[in-house]
């Protein structure tokens, strides 16, 4: 049976324009380049010992005195019941790849892991949340401390629940962010916030489809579209649709339709379409280019 015939029709499957198909799966193979990363522990006592993944670019050929981005990136909402998989999913794994790597001028990619739980009926407790606001800042100065000599600037890149970590990490610790990158999530700062930010130079790149299931567009971003946009430390990425590298409208339905919420499999991709065709031609060498530009 097709995977189209085992699944629910989407719930904007009337509104899609006319020409467009559905699809299904992402283009891209899961697990080529785990083995690329090492996996860590930092001791923790508020939010519990945090598991991490760790791609060191210089251990894969960089130069050994070059400077190198570091990019924390944090998984979506269950992602961490997945080994891992959670490489892969909070979109680490292809920017450890030799053409991601070569396209950013090397980088540090480090996934981390929160500490979550499933309660009697399966529900997921203990993902992102305030208190792992500090712990999170501790392991990156801990990583820069390790790593002093090579360490650039900093990316804080989050999906779904990882995006609101990242928004909420924002207020307080904007300092200690170079760059953030939150994709689908909510809790974005009041505006006062924001000009701290900006008067920083804390950069922000924020991406979310206007059709997104899970996060809708109007309850994260709504009527602050126009001022978010008018930012000069922003850049808006907000797709009317979210598309798999296929060309084709993403649908996912794992027990909730999300295609349209995993945008972030866009960013996977590098923001390019499978025949080389940028998704945006802001960015005609994608979120490498964009990174490298930025880094």
């Amino acid at each position: 049976m097709a995977y189209e015939e085992q699944h629910s029709t989407p719930i904007w499957i009337d509104e899609i324009p006319e020409g467009e198909f559905v699809s299904y799966y992402p283009s891209y193979e899961a697990g080529k380049y785990f083995d690329l990363f090492e996996k860590k522990v930092f001791p923790n006592e508020t939010v519990g010992d945090l598991t991490y993944y760790v791609y060191d670019p210089i251990k894969h050929g960089a130069a050994a005195d070059g400077k190198y981005p570091v990019i924390f990136f944090y998984h979506g909402r269950g992602n961490s019941f997945v080994g891992e998989l959670v490489i892969n999913y909070s979109m680490a794994e292809l920017y450890s790849s030799p053409e991601y790597q070569k396209s950013m001028g090397g980088a540090y990619l480090v996934t981390v892991v929160a500490n979550e739980e499933q309660d009697e009926n399966g529900r997921t407790t203990s993902s992102w949340n305030p208190d792992y606001c500090k712990p999170l800042i501790d392991l990156k100065k801990a990583f820069y401390k390790e790593h002093a000599d090579n360490a650039g600037k900093s990316f804080f890149m989050g999906t779904s629940a990882g995006a609101y970590m990242v928004w909420t990490m924002l207020p307080e610790y904007y300092t200690e962010m170079d760059v953030i990158v939150p994709i689908a999530g909510s809790n974005i700062p009041d505006d006062e916030t924001l000009e701290k930010v900006k008067e920083h130079g804390t950069e922000v790149f924020i991406i979310h489809g206007r059709h997104d299931e899970l996060v809708p567009f109007d309850y994260s971003i709504g009527d602050r579209e126009e001022h978010l946009k008018s930012l000069s430390n922003f850049t808006c990425y907000f797709p009317e649709w979210v598309h798999n590298a296929d060309g084709g409208i993403a649908h996912l339905d794992y027990g909730a339709q999300m295609g349209q919420h995993c945008v972030n499999n866009q960013v996977q991709c590098n923001l390019i379409y499978d025949d080389g065709t940028p998704y945006d031609e802001r960015w005609p060498e994608g979120m490498t280019g964009w990174i490298r530009d930025h880094a």
